[in-house]
């Protein structure tokens, strides 16, 4: 790192806890909204209390209470899936295969990232470099502890974004059900090859924003340096905070085409008239989960901005000078208006792969 690094001993604005939790906090608050809303009797596919479902002898309970999961019989009954197993297998075997490159595409972009970032952190001097391990360590803690709440529970977000595609291609012959199906060789493979599938990317991209938390985290360390030698630092941490930026907006870009192809790996296999339902519904969902992956974005960096404005605040109000204080911010770095432009499209990356993929969609007719 740079000497005048080496010299001071910069400590964060506020208490790091702070930056771990702001990177989960996203998600927590996506998991509750989905958690309140969830309709479980959507159009009778999920089992609850709906009379039809009831009526038809396709009510489940366990222990007296409704299952709320996709009722796989059901499904097969209402014949969802195409009947045409080697239509299914091709069709299949083709979604797969592009969820496949996509998921790969992200996994290594998380890893590079992960790789040059931690780089990054063990250049930190002691001070700052123990805070920001404890900044990811915590953060990862929060994110497993969430994400197992979630799995355990049953939660709504577990029912949407991964039940109810695995029902789904369970309920079409072949390739499709073999790939949803759970295994049988203990616990370590009980789970279906689908659920890895979904995992690995999740876990990847999960450790690069927990990475990029703690390395934001270290740039809002305050700099004890004063004149010139502070105003050198500040550009610095400027720049890398704006890279910082950037390489998280392409984490969460290629995360949510990832997951953008993994929710619509059902929609060529299901017939005529249900297809166009589950493509909505995957839409729906790759929206949503985009809009939370740009909140995300937003929390890792909300609060290095601020702790870095606010110390070039205590610098401005030392120095003699006419000009205002943005004018003084942007002699020393500061992002201009284009700059800033360029950000907000940056920030808004992940939330517009819902749309523009639906577009794309619809213009080749896939």
């Amino acid at each position: 790192m740079d000497n005048h690094e080496e010299e001071a001993t910069p400590s964060l604005p506020v208490g790091w806890v702070w930056f771990a939790i702001a990177p989960v906090l996203p998600f927590v608050l996506a998991a509750g909204i989905l958690q309140l809303c969830a309709p479980w009797q959507i159009g009778g596919v999920f089992v609850g209390t709906n009379a039809v479902i009831a009526s038809q002898g396709h009510y489940v309970s366990v222990n007296g209470e409704p299952e709320r999961e996709l009722n796989l019989q059901l499904l097969q009954l209402l014949g969802v899936g195409t009947t045409s197993e080697p239509t299914v297998a091709f069709s299949h075997l083709g979604n797969q295969l592009t969820y496949s490159a996509a998921a790969l595409l992200q996994m290594m972009t998380c890893a590079v990232v992960i790789i040059l970032q931690a780089r990054f952190l063990f250049k930190l001097n002691d001070p700052v470099r123990n805070t920001s391990i404890r900044i990811l360590f915590l953060t990862m803690t929060l994110a497993l502890a969430v994400v197992s709440l979630i799995d355990v529970t049953k939660a709504a977000t577990f029912q949407y974004s991964f039940l109810t595609i695995q029902q789904l291609l369970r309920s079409c012959p072949g390739f499709p059900a073999q790939f949803a199906a759970d295994g049988d060789s203990g616990i370590l493979f009980s789970q279906s090859r689908l659920f890895y599938a979904a995992l690995l990317p999740f876990f990847f991209g999960a450790m690069a924003v927990g990475v990029m938390s703690a390395s934001s985290a270290s740039i809002a360390a305050r700099d004890n340096n004063s004149g010139k030698d502070w105003e050198a630092n500040f550009s610095t941490r400027l720049t890398r905070l704006q890279n910082f930026f950037r390489m998280s907006s392409a984490i969460l870009v290629a995360s949510a085409i990832a997951f953008m192809l993994f929710v619509q790996l059902p929609v060529g296999l299901m017939n005529e008239a249900t297809a166009p339902a589950i493509a909505k519904f995957a839409q729906g969902l790759t929206v949503y989960w985009g809009s939370v992956m740009t909140l995300t974005l937003v929390a890792v960096f909300a609060l290095p901005v601020i702790a870095l404005r606010g110390e070039a605040r205590i610098h401005y109000s030392t120095t003699q000078t006419d000009q205002t204080f943005n004018e003084w911010l942007n002699d020393r770095g500061h992002l201009s208006v284009k700059r800033h432009l360029a950000n907000l499209a940056t920030m808004l990356a992940p939330v517009l792969v819902g749309p523009v993929g639906a577009l794309v969609h619809s213009m080749f007719g896939a």
